[in-house]
Formats: C-alpha cells, sequence, structure tokens
C-alpha cells in the first residue's frame, strides 16, 4: 500500500470520532494526516474544521465544513461536525438541520441523534427529542448518558415515575 493511499485509509477510519472530542495525541496525528491531503480533498477541511472549532474559531471552522460537505455530500461525520459548530455558535435551528443530514446518511452513530435530541430539547421540541433519545438508545442501550438524558426529557414532560426509574437504570449500570 503506498505511503499516501495507508494515510488516506487511517485518516477515514479515524474519522469515526469527531476530532475535537479526541485526546491531544489523537487529535494531532490527524492534523498530522490531514496535511497529507491537498486542500481539494475532503478529509483535509474536516480534519481543518476540527482543529479550528477545538480553536473556537467558529467561523473558520464553519468554512472548512463546508468545503468538505461540498467535496463529500455523503459524509455523515460532517454534517454532525457542523451541527456542533452551529450549535455553538448560537445557530440551533441550523444546528438541527445539520444533525437531521447526519442521521440521512448510512453510517449513524448514536451520538447523531443524541445531539439532535439536545438540540431540540434546548428549542423546546421535547416530543421530538425523546424520539430521537429513543433512537440513540435503540444503538447504544446502556449508555447511561443517553438513558440520565431521557430521564430529564421525561422529568421535563411531568412524568416523574419513568424518569426515576431511568435514573436508576443508569446509576445501576454506572456501578457495573
Amino acid at each position: 500500500l503506498p505511503l499516501k493511499s495507508y494515510y488516506k485509509t487511517l485518516g477515514q477510519h479515524l474519522c469515526a470520532t469527531l476530532p475535537v472530542d479526541l485526546p491531544d495525541d489523537q487529535r494531532q496525528l490527524l492534523m498530522f494526516l490531514s496535511g497529507h491531503f491537498d486542500n481539494t480533498h475532503y478529509l483535509h477541511h474536516y480534519f481543518r474544521a476540527g482543529e479550528t472549532f477545538r480553536n473556537d474559531e467558529h467561523e473558520t471552522a464553519y468554512k472548512h465544513i463546508k468545503k468538505c460537505l461540498k467535496l463529500n455530500p455523503d459524509f455523515s461525520q460532517g454534517f454532525y461536525l457542523q451541527g456542533k459548530i452551529l450549535e455553538y455558535s448560537h445557530k440551533l435551528n441550523s444546528a438541527i438541520k445539520a444533525y437531521r443530514q447526519s442521521i440521512s446518511q448510512k453510517d449513524v452513530r448514536y451520538f447523531y441523534y443524541h445531539a439532535l435530541s439536545k438540540a431540540l430539547e434546548q428549542t423546546g421540541q421535547l416530543v421530538e427529542a425523546l424520539e430521537m433519545i429513543a433512537k440513540a438508545r435503540e444503538l447504544q442501550p446502556e449508555e447511561p448518558l443517553l438513558i440520565c438524558d431521557e430521564g430529564d426529557l421525561r422529568l421535563a414532560r411531568g412524568q416523574t415515575a419513568e424518569a426515576t426509574k431511568l435514573y436508576q437504570q443508569a446509576i445501576k449500570l454506572n456501578q457495573e
């Protein structure tokens, strides 16, 4: 495998984790890999968007993620990152649109639904937020964070008994 192909394959594999959520050593590896893609490759812009977002350079991050998605309009991680950038820029309705695009792709991850649920909750759309957290839990049923977030949503809707059961379930899972 030629070195450039190796870097491309490794970079695509590592894209399963959002660059802003990576530990510093892995993030540095991604930035190293991004240097092996010219600016006509979507991963170059994805990695740059993640790095500039991590540095609170939201406008620059947004420009990079738009270029990334123009080059690869089926890149679910790109839509997820776009949603994060927009959410942190206080553009919730646009973030919701981006998160919806991330879940419309073929390689959906539970945290896409979770992010959409949290954005919907912030806009008062509790019924749909519950639907999205349920979809996230279908993919990751024993994730305590998701269970607690469902509990929070149920509590906000006045469903105290259901919320209490969920919180107890999350506590039990955290002790195991």
